[in-house]
């Protein structure tokens, strides 16, 4: 699969199954954005990336009916590359058989409000059924994500 799309902005994008050799430019770009090590997927696991101008800026993977992880990697500019690799994530999941989506929608980025993921996985007809809430160390409690669904 190599499908080339576009954004609403009209830049073009190119959607294709993950290489082994993607999984160290992944990891690369991840830590720089988040400090963090991603959750990379393993060889076996179907992931998407998507591509501008042959330089990863997004990517996700499922397993069964579960979205495992969605990122967008670069740009402010790219809005649209996790609408476009969700879209294509949910369509996988539908013609292997499965009539509902879940996921957990936890921000990689700490300073990344939670309820706004929330809000864009609303925007695509998911709904929260549990909200996952932590303490800081000065005691303070805040939110850690949500379990979300969808039926397709």
């Amino acid at each position: 699969m190599s499908t080339a799309l576009f954004l609403p902005s009209g830049l073009a994008v190119t959607l294709r199954h993950a290489l082994e050799s993607d999984v160290a430019a992944i990891d690369r770009v991840f830590r720089k954005r988040t400090g963090t090590g991603p959750q990379t997927p393993q060889p076996w696991i179907d992931c998407l990336v998507a591509e501008v101008s042959g330089e990863i800026v997004g990517y996700g993977y499922h397993q069964g009916n579960k979205i495992k992880y969605l990122c967008r990697l670069k740009g402010d500019h790219l809005s649209g590359i996790a609408d476009l690799i969700l879209e294509n994530l949910e369509h996988s999941i539908r013609d292997a058989g499965f009539n509902e989506v879940t996921l957990y929608a936890q921000p990689a980025e700490r300073d990344y409000p939670v309820e706004k993921l929330v809000n864009f996985y609303r925007g695509h007809g998911y709904e929260a059924s549990i909200y996952r809430r932590g303490m800081s160390i000065d005691g303070k409690p805040f939110d850690l994500g949500a379990e979300m669904a969808k039926r397709i």
